[in-house]
């Protein structure tokens, strides 16, 4: 009995269909839109049915794929964002200001403080001392003051990233409101003087917007 082998071959893989230039405008457009008619339109379609030629164009294998793979790219690129933002707003939130210095108490030159700190600094200012007046005057140190993030709003906007607060929020501005207007009845007891109307609409933002931190050193 003789043995009979069966050889298959293996179809080639399909290429990849290039795109034309309305097809590739047409992508770029849906991705916008959504919209097959709009997309085509906006890509330069001037024909009759541009609905038809639309759907046509976003039934196409080619353009499907092209149109999954800019889809794919938008979203890693949005996410890639997002999470750049919140690792932002963590710096903020958690830096450790002790970081900034060396162990014996001295400010650290910026390129040698830790990146989380550098990206918490938002401004330094530096000032010179100088002793003696006139021919005699000789510049003895300087005094950095270095004022950082707000560490309390950047804690609120990670807090509510989080949705840590719920209703207690409005619960802590609606407390801050009656505390404050109790302090004036009885500023105003004192002195005897008319209550001062105030407007809390902004009750929540109270807190400073920086803190500043002056070191010197003998250079």
């Amino acid at each position: 009995m003789t043995a009979v082998r069966q050889i298959f071959k293996r179809k080639p893989l399909a290429k990849s269909h290039p795109l034309t230039t309305l097809e590739r405008a047409f992508v770029c457009e849906y991705i916008v839109s959504k919209n097959a008619t709009a997309a085509a339109k906006l890509a330069g379609y001037k024909g009759p049915n541009p609905g038809q030629r639309g759907s046509t164009m976003a039934h196409r294998p080619h353009v499907m794929a092209a149109i999954k793979k800019e889809e794919l790219r938008q979203n890693q690129k949005l996410t890639l964002n997002a999470d750049r933002v919140l690792l932002e707003i963590m710096r903020l939130a958690f830096f450790d200001i002790s970081r900034a210095y060396d162990a014996d108490g001295n400010l650290l030159k910026v390129h040698d403080m830790p990146e989380d700190i550098r990206r918490a600094i938002i401004a330094i200012d530096v000032d010179e001392i100088f002793s003696g007046t006139g021919d005699n005057r000789t510049h003895t140190g300087n005094v950095h003051r270095v004022k950082f993030a707000d560490k309390s709003k950047a804690l609120e906007q990670l807090g509510r990233h989080l949705k840590l607060f719920g209703d207690q929020i409005a619960a802590a501005q609606f407390d801050i409101t009656v505390r404050l207007d109790d302090a004036l009845k009885r500023v105003a007891d004192i002195r005897g003087a008319d209550i001062v109307d105030v407007d809390y609409e902004d009750a929540d933002t109270i807190a400073g917007d920086s803190a500043d931190v002056s070191a010197s050193d003998g250079t």
